[in-house]
């Protein structure tokens, strides 16, 4: 006679969506993002996976600090996909708050040997229905303008692009530093904040003015800012430079310039804003300016952020070494 065992109330382990609970799911998730996205962070996304590291080292206390500055819990919100006991993948979801009720989708992140099973699709789509359920206005998100599978994915959702970032690296200043270009620069004052940012709004296009608003108090200098920067370069740590160029007696700005030079080890930075009316003939002198003062500091990376279809500006960065990074295209969906 054949007994067969039969062994009840066995559970099997739960596969598919379900809400990212901190305490358990953070340190798959960090490494999840690590393998997704890790070469193409920049400082900002380094500092961001470095605290979620922290946090998920911190096991069961992780409730502890969730309680004492709920503000965290805003930036843990979101979606995994479990398969196998474990995640292999995972959404974050932010409310804007009071920018017009608009949420934010961050950090979407399938691992390769899960893709195309339509993980991505349902993580997307239980995003969509809690910003439905607390009356969200608008969802926003970056996609990376060669992803051609998720941002097919997201305009079958219902996302419309407004324009792209692209991400540029020069590995070195040039051996040889370049002439400065025939430019009338001067230092910019204090008192030209208020040109600066009407120059920022002119060369901004509209969509990713919507996507990310211009403030007019981002482009002030507060006497803690210029403390700050004085000590930097009192004690030697970096240097920030900031030129403008005029059209007119009225004291309209036809282009900005910003370098961040950094004796310490990091990156230098540089910031460009070209007025509509001058593009094509100010970009290069302003890009070989900014060489020639960086040739000067130890040759650390330089890093600058640039609207993509400012074109003049991205093939100038190009023809002076700049590598291409990554673009990364803003959409948006009216809910």
């Amino acid at each position: 006679m054949t007994m067969t065992a039969i062994i009840l109330g066995q559970r099997q382990p739960f596969r598919g969506l379900r809400r990212l609970d901190p305490r358990r799911d953070l340190r798959q998730v960090a490494g999840l993002i690590a393998a997704t996205f890790g070469a193409d962070l920049d400082a900002e996304g380094r500092a961001a996976l470095r605290d979620l590291r922290f946090l998920s080292r911190l096991g069961p206390l992780i409730g502890f600090v969730l309680a004492a500055d709920p503000q965290w819990q805003r930036f843990l919100n979101g979606y995994v996909w479990i398969e196998e006991e474990r995640v292999v993948g995972n959404l974050t979801l932010q409310s804007g708050g009071r920018y017009g009720g608009r949420w934010y989708i961050y950090n979407l992140a399938v691992a390769p040997a899960y893709r195309g099973r339509g993980i991505a699709s349902a993580l997307v789509k239980a995003a969509l229905e809690e910003v439905q359920r607390q009356g969200g206005g608008w969802v926003t998100l970056q996609v990376e303008e060669d992803n051609e599978a998720a941002r097919h994915l997201y305009e079958r959702l219902g996302f419309e692009p407004l324009g792209g970032i692209s991400h540029l690296t020069l590995p070195q200043p040039p051996e040889v530093p370049p002439q400065i270009g025939d430019v009338d620069l001067r230092c910019r004052r204090a008192d030209d904040w208020y040109q600066e940012y009407e120059l920022a709004k002119a060369a901004t296009p509209a969509p990713l003015q919507w996507w990310q608003p211009l403030r007019s108090e981002a482009f002030r200098l507060y006497p803690e800012e210029r403390l700050g920067e004085w000590l930097d370069r009192l004690i030697g740590r970096r240097r920030t430079y900031r030129w403008v160029v005029e059209e007119d007696p009225q004291g309209r700005l036809m282009a900005s310039l910003m370098v961040r030079a950094t004796r310490w080890r990091g990156e230098h930075q540089l910031r460009l804003i070209v007025h509509p009316d001058a593009r094509g003939t100010l970009e290069e002198p302003l890009i070989r300016h900014a060489l020639a003062v960086l040739n000067s500091y130890p040759s650390h990376p330089t890093v600058t952020r640039h609207p993509a279809e400012h074109r003049q500006a991205i093939e100038a960065f190009l023809a002076h070494g700049f590598h291409l990074r990554r673009t990364l295209v803003a959409m948006r969906k009216k809910m």
